[in-house]
């Protein structure tokens, strides 16, 4: 198909080392969310339950090692490590997704794992009408529940629009099983969730002239999320598990709008896009508790809400290629600038039950401003079948905190070098890339922010670290892929980041007033990730009359940091060693019926036990294989849609972990899906 074309062309034209996906890609086994859609990829790691997939690690390393772009620009709705949500937009919302494990200056030195961007639906050249309806069933409890989204697009003359609205609605329950073998202890955990999602975007398009384009874009995106959590057992903070029930309520709800006016020029050679842009987040969180404590039970309450304001102006220039010397080069450089406002408040009160005021108050609030400017400047050459491809980006970054009783600020400038390399043989059948660049992790706001006091030996100790550093990285990677045929490929890539100054969480001890485990984050004095990825694309339609294809890939992750409690070498927190998927979709075009099956698997990855200034230590958590199957059945109604039924975790699988005497068992349930797709 021609999306499938546009796919290929991209990755094998790209100097970067690049994974495309196109609309066909994201639509396999009855994609919903954006986590769906990533977790089959190459070193990707993607966490929560079927219908809930929202945090992504890539390489094994945490949220604060990658980013995520939508529409080639960072959204405000960072959490408190940065992070995006990704259940806060739906997978029709997503026209294509590009992923660059080791990317260049021109969209920011800030990620030392990979950069994820989501294009969303855009003004298309032709009319076009769009609905997707469907009815989602968890065997985790009962009912089902509708989901639903429609876009119409037009060209009129110079103007061009586009209107898409999505909504959707689903309930889960989360049970988990714990038995403590050292003292016969056993009980569970059930969370009861209603998750409500509303979309909205606008596109409008108008031709001045046959040079210039003005282009404006507005995204809203409404989560609304409830929470009933109630355990009979708890994990202890020495380790292990007690009889003391917990009960808590929360409801979350979380809002982002993200407008943007795009200015495109053509001047002679030159091409221009610029752009401003303006992005509001908000976050509201209420959280009611009653827990089991010695000597009587306790009420507590969270109060937190937070709201983010960014800024952005962007003029990026390209001009077209020009021989100078034996070389084609093909300039590009731009300007960026960015204003990041964070306006956190948090409350927590907690009393004894039978007291009619509250006993504890903790404010957790602070304010956060931060400025990015950048400029950049690449320059791709082509001399016969190399391409070269150095880059700068120079980049100088100003924050500031206040928090009740303290403030301070923070400024430097860092210089961020890229260099990607790109040879081709037989018409680009055999590529081979390599790739070195710089990187420079931000700190998560929360670390850095020096807000949550807790008490720990008659001791005041801040949990947050002002004297945090960014953590700076060079990134080395290299890469060989091979076209067999037009449709059928294979890769092979291999990578290397050497991180100075990472940061870790230093285990401190157990808090005096509410008796839970103190962690300080710190930065220690390296960490090495590795490993490498195999891909592959089989099409049997190029030798047979047969429509059928198998892809997938293999990924196997290495690392060693530094120990911040025992100062020993050892791998990276919660990183697998070997993750794989594989994917077929059959096609019988007399019956119009398409079948695709996926399955995502990875080996086992543990937390390490934290030991405190004392040498006392907290066993950590040891998280056993876990694989996962989904597929579909597509019935192709006409040639402008189809009918679908999709099962995610097909076989029910549970996730087991251990830690110390204590098994848990994670029942996330299978999710049965019925849709409908129109597109004309």
């Amino acid at each position: 198909s021609s999306e499938e074309k546009r796919a290929a062309d991209e990755e094998k034209n790209s100097i970067q080392d690049i994974k495309y996906l196109s609309r066909k890609d994201i639509n396999h086994v009855g994609s919903k969310g954006v986590g769906e859609i990533l977790k089959r990829l190459p070193g990707i790691v993607v966490s929560g339950p079927p219908m809930a997939y929202r945090n992504v690690k890539i390489n094994g390393l945490d949220k604060e090692f990658q980013t995520i772009f939508i529409d080639g620009h960072r959204p405000a709705g960072g959490e408190d490590r940065r992070e995006f949500k990704l259940d806060r937009l739906p997978a029709g919302l997503i026209e294509s997704v590009e992923i660059i494990y080791n990317p260049g200056v021109q969209y920011g030195g800030t990620s030392p794992s990979g950069f994820i961007n989501l294009k969303t639906v855009d003004v298309p050249e032709k009319r076009q009408i769009g609905l997707n309806l469907g009815l989602d069933h968890s065997n985790t409890i009962s009912g089902f529940y509708p989901e639903g989204s429609f876009y119409y697009a037009d060209k009129k003359g110079r103007f061009a629009y586009l209107i898409y609205a999505g909504r959707s609605h689903c309930q889960r329950s989360d049970e988990s099983f714990l038995e403590d073998f050292s003292n016969e202890i056993s009980g569970r955990n059930i969370k009861k969730s209603d998750v409500s999602l509303n979309t909205a975007t606008t596109s409008l398009s108008y031709k001045i002239n046959s040079h210039q384009q003005l282009k404006l874009k507005l995204m809203w995106s409404d989560q609304n999320q409830s929470e009933l959590n109630s355990m009979d057992v708890n994990r202890r903070s020495q380790g292990g598990l007690s009889y003391k029930r917990d009960t808590s309520q929360e409801s979350t709800s979380r809002k982002l709008l993200m407008t943007q006016l795009k200015h495109e020029l053509i001047i002679g050679s030159w091409k221009s896009e610029s752009s401003v842009r303006y992005d509001w987040s908000g976050m509201n969180k209420e959280k009611d508790r009653i827990r089991e404590k010695d000597p009587s039970w306790e009420t507590s309450l969270e109060l937190e809400d937070q709201y983010l304001h960014l800024a952005n102006l962007r003029s990026d220039w390209e001009r077209s290629t020009f021989v100078w010397g034996r070389a084609k080069h093909h300039i590009k450089t731009g300007l960026d600038a960015s204003y990041n406002s964070r306006d956190f408040n948090r409350f927590a009160f907690a009393r004894v039950s039978s007291h009619k005021f509250w006993d504890e108050i903790e404010d957790g609030s602070y304010l956060l401003n931060e400025s990015i400017t950048a400029f950049y400047l690449i320059d791709e050459l082509e001399i016969g079948e190399n391409n070269i491809s150095p880059g700068l980006r120079i980049e100088g970054q100003n924050r500031s905190y206040s928090v009740t009783d303290s403030s301070g600020q923070e400024s430097y400038w860092t210089f961020l070098p890229a260099l990607h390399g790109k040879h081709s043989l037989h018409d680009q059948k055999i590529i081979y890339r390599w790739s070195i660049s710089r990187q420079n992790a931000l700190q998560p706001f929360l670390y850095m922010v020096p807000v949550l006091k807790v008490k720990h030996r008659k001791e005041i100790i801040e949990q947050g670290n002002p004297d945090l550093a960014p953590s700076r990285s060079w990134n080395y990677q290299a890469s060989i892929s091979a076209s067999l045929g037009d449709k059928s490929k294979i890769k092979i890539r291999s990578f290397f980041t050497d991180i100075r100054d990472v940061v870790e969480m230093k285990y401190l001890g157990i808090d005096d007033r509410f008796h839970y485990r103190v962690f300080q984050p710190m930065n220690i004095d390296s960490a090495m990730v590795y490993g490498g990825t195999f891909e592959y694309l089989a099409d049997f339609s190029y030798f047979s009359k047969l429509n059928f294809r198998i892809w997938g890939n293999y990924s196997w992750n290495g690392s060693r940091v530094r120990d911040p409690g025992s100062q020993e070498m050892r791998r990276m927190n919660d990183q697998p060693v070997h993750m794989t998927s594989m994917n077929a979709d059959y096609l019988m075009s007399k019956l119009k019926l398409r079948f695709s099956f996926g399955y995502t698997w990875m080996s086992k990855r543990q937390t390490f036990d934290t030991i405190d200034s004392t040498g006392a230590s907290f066993p950590g958590f040891h998280y056993n294989p876990y694989g996962q199957l989904d597929c579909s059945v597509k019935y192709y109604i006409t040639k402008w849609g189809y009918l679908s039924v999709s099962i995610h975790n097909l076989l029910n699988e549970k996730e087991v972990l251990n830690q110390g005497f204590v098994v848990e068992e994670i029942h996330p349930g299978r999710l049965l899906r019925f849709g409908l797709s129109l597109t004309m």
